[in-house]
């Protein structure tokens, strides 16, 4: 019964042999190295996880008359390599990254408006962009929609969420949405700036796609943040 990983791609499992690992280092070992760099939380609940199969496992083989310490053994090489196993769970579950952005998140959207910490003078400073006697020029306009985009994603929006008093995982996957859907606005932005920079749509496209929205889409902490609390 593998659970996770590929049991045959183990450089540690090879190099010091099952029997050897489950001496001196055994479930927890295993555990240790493969919930490394996840939250505290997910670290536990992958553990009840673990340790459920790995029971299950031993009893397995048991019940096919293999002798305990045999049992544990096998049980412990179809886990898997631990290495493999923690690409997989960062992938599914908060990090320690992840934690302190979500804990930056609730502290910024805890903040009151017209907090000098929080900058809140970015939407007067977009509108005096706006009304400016050079408010034609191309360039104050998008630097103006740049700031003001900036603010309602970043700002606005998730002090908004934070006084509607919504679940914390709720509150997360919003404000997390929208740091993601504000990071794209601002990489379109980008493009346009380019656009009437050149006046070519062929290349303020490729700039504002490949310099900003698909490093962002691949990337962004916000966007992995979002889908991995929409998953769980």
């Amino acid at each position: 019964m593998a659970i996770l990983g590929d049991k045959n791609s183990s450089l540690a499992f090879r190099d010091v042999g099952l029997t050897e690992w489950w001496k001196t280092c055994g479930l927890p070992g295993w555990l240790e190295i493969a919930t490394n760099g996840l939250e505290a939380a997910a670290k536990q609940r992958i553990a009840q996880e673990i340790e459920a199969h790995f029971a299950e496992a031993i009893s397995d083989h048991l019940r096919a008359g293999e002798s305990e310490p045999s049992a544990q053994e096998m049980a412990l090489k179809e886990l898997g390599d631990p290495q493999v196993a923690a690409r997989n769970f960062q992938k599914s579950h908060l990090t320690e990254s992840d934690g302190k952005a979500i804990r930056w998140m609730e502290w910024s959207a805890a903040k009151p408006f017209f907090s000098f910490g929080m900058l809140d003078a970015i939407p007067l400073a977009g509108f005096a962009l706006l009304w400016l006697r050079g408010r034609q020029t191309p360039y104050v306009r998008i630097a103006a929609i740049f700031l003001l985009v900036t603010y309602v994603g970043c700002r606005l929006i998730p002090r908004l969420l934070y006084t509607m008093r919504l679940s914390r995982t709720s509150f997360i996957k919003g404000v997390t949405l929208s740091a993601f859907l504000t990071d794209t606005a601002c990489g379109i932005c980008l493009a346009m700036f380019f656009y009437t920079l050149c006046q070519n749509i062929y290349v303020s496209g490729f700039f504002g796609l490949f310099n900003v929205l698909l490093p962002n889409l691949k990337s962004s902490s916000s966007l992995r943040i979002w889908n991995k609390l929409r998953k769980s």
